[in-house]
């Protein structure tokens, strides 16, 4: 409880205090000691959270599913959602939604298949059949 309690302070300071922030890319590395405190501390949050949701088995049955496409997702979601944005609606909650969905579907199609688990999922099972099959 002692690091529940830390990790909500720091989450209050956080929000209340807008030098407490880390931007690497601008070199700018928010207050000294505080701003690495509230980091991890925020990083213990996000753990505690974290196994917590773990004991509910159909939430983390989904989350492991959206783990195991997060690559796909990650260079996804971004076009998905600008065309969301440009074509559909602005809504962020509904961008989200359906970029996260739209991209969950494409890694869904490409693991269907041998030749695009080797080329676009990585994997290397795949790519030693193909290789050995065809070359």
């Amino acid at each position: 409880y002692l690091g529940l309690i830390v990790c909500l302070i720091f989450l209050t300071f956080s929000i209340f205090n807008t030098e407490n922030y880390l931007d690497m890319k601008r070199s700018y590395y928010g207050i000294p000691f505080i701003t690495i405190i509230s980091s991890l501390s925020l990083i213990l949050l996000i753990k505690m959270i974290s196994l917590k949701i773990s004991k509910f088995y159909k939430i983390s049955q989904i989350l492991i599913k959206i783990g195991k496409s997060s690559l796909v997702i990650m260079y996804l979601h971004q076009p998905i959602q600008i065309l969301i944005q440009t074509k559909v609606t602005t809504n962020l909650t509904i961008r989200f939604l359906f970029s996260l969905l739209i991209s969950y579907l494409i890694y869904l199609l490409l693991s269907q298949y041998i030749i695009t688990r080797a080329l676009f999922l990585g994997s290397n099972k795949d790519f030693k059949f193909l290789k050995n099959k065809y070359l």
